[in-house]
């Protein structure tokens, strides 16, 4: 089992893995969860006003409900519009789980999670090359 995202579907698509999803609970089981998510960042540059405009008309074509499922049809990544995750999870109601995630997701702070990510990493290496109790090097990890 891991934890990972809708890519592994891309990846594992011929290898004759059965790879499935399941919801992630909430800690208390009693709200629906919070996924941290990354993200597609589009921006229109400062220039000037033609060519602000033309940016924003590529960005639109890019952006349109169509066209961003066509690129989470492609890519096989979750989209971020819950009406477009919606219409993705009937055509893919094996990653449903992953789409429901959408509506109430967040964005990660990379500046926080980047040293979440090395934290978690080295606890887990603690436990698994060292048999330091889970909680220990989790712990200690954080100490770091």
């Amino acid at each position: 089992m891991t934890m990972s995202g809708s890519w592994l579907f891309n990846e594992a698509d011929g290898l004759g893995i059965d790879l499935g999803v399941f919801p992630i609970p909430s800690p208390d089981g009693t709200k629906p969860p919070r996924s941290p998510i990354g993200a597609e960042l589009w921006t229109i540059p400062v220039t000037d006003e033609a060519h602000q405009a033309a940016a924003a008309e590529v960005l639109s074509c890019i952006t349109s409900d169509e066209n961003a499922l066509i690129m989470a049809e492609e890519s096989r990544r979750t989209p971020g519009d819950v009406s477009v995750g919606e219409e993705y999870a009937s055509a893919h109601p094996d990653e449903a789980p992953l789409t429901d995630l959408i509506e109430g997701a967040y964005l990660r702070d990379p500046e926080v999670t980047g040293k979440q990510s090395e934290q978690i990493a080295l606890a887990v290496q603690d436990a698994l090359a060292n048999g330091t109790d889970a909680a220990d090097a989790l712990a200690k990890a954080a100490g770091q």
